[in-house]
């Protein structure tokens, strides 16, 4: 079963911005599960932000083996490889 997002208005009102306290979802949901109002829009930094380089493949491949060397014995590991 796939759960709903309960989307529902946000009342004006003078907690908008940071340290605006959280409302739950909906009645339903679990702890943890809030929303909270913010004044800057998701992306609104997006422009801004350094470009991350990309890793070389090589690199990245070395990575991966090294961290799959202690999970898998000597006959996976070969058969990785």
């Amino acid at each position: 079963m796939v759960p709903r997002l309960l989307l529902r208005a946000w009342p004006r009102g003078p907690a908008v911005g940071p340290g605006a306290p959280s409302r739950p979802l909906s009645a339903g949901s679990g702890p943890g599960q809030y929303l909270q109002r913010s004044i800057v829009p998701t992306m609104h930094y997006q422009d801004s932000l350094p470009r991350l380089p990309i890793p070389k493949l090589e690199d990245t491949i070395r990575r991966y083996l090294s961290a799959q060397k202690p999970l898998l014995n000597d006959g996976q590991f070969r058969t990785l490889v």
